[in-house]
């Protein structure tokens, strides 16, 4: 037996230990590690769901985050897909650390975006188009670099 199964061996036998208090902690120590815009962004999701269900995380159910997700139907189509990504990746990780003792959003569906990368990016034509149109010798300048 290695080490590491020892130490799971263990740890069932004697219980979980609370990884976490609270559900700012949680918060924390999942935001942690990431890229500031990330940071960011998935705590304005998580406040947002938490000011909207009204509950901490430990009573939130699976009815309270298809509420919440069908409140998000007039946003567009990658917010609300933020929003769901980030509110299961926090649930999942709060069940990972003991924290949670079951995940209510592992049952929800991320949707699909469709992805338009390709629609945004102007042919060289275009491109070459708009840089003869600029009738501003500085902005076209800057337009070249």
């Amino acid at each position: 037996m290695n080490g590491q199964e020892l130490m799971v061996r263990e740890s069932s036998q004697v219980g979980q230990v609370a990884q976490a208090d609270n559900d700012g902690q949680v918060i924390a120590m999942w935001l942690h590690g990431r890229p500031h815009t990330t940071q960011r962004a998935y705590s304005y999701e998580v406040q947002g769901l938490l000011a909207a269900v009204g509950k901490p995380l430990v009573q939130i159910t699976l009815g309270d985050l298809q509420g919440y997700f069908s409140t998000l139907a007039t946003l567009a189509p990658a917010s609300q897909a933020r929003a769901i990504h980030a509110t299961k990746s926090l649930f999942a990780f709060a069940k990972k650390i003991g924290y949670l003792t079951f995940n209510p959003g592992a049952a929800i569906l991320s949707p699909k975006i469709k992805k338009n990368l390709a629609e945004r990016i102007l042919p060289e034509s275009q491109v070459h188009r708009l840089l003869a149109l600029e009738p501003h010798p500085r902005n076209r300048v800057l337009l070249r670099l």
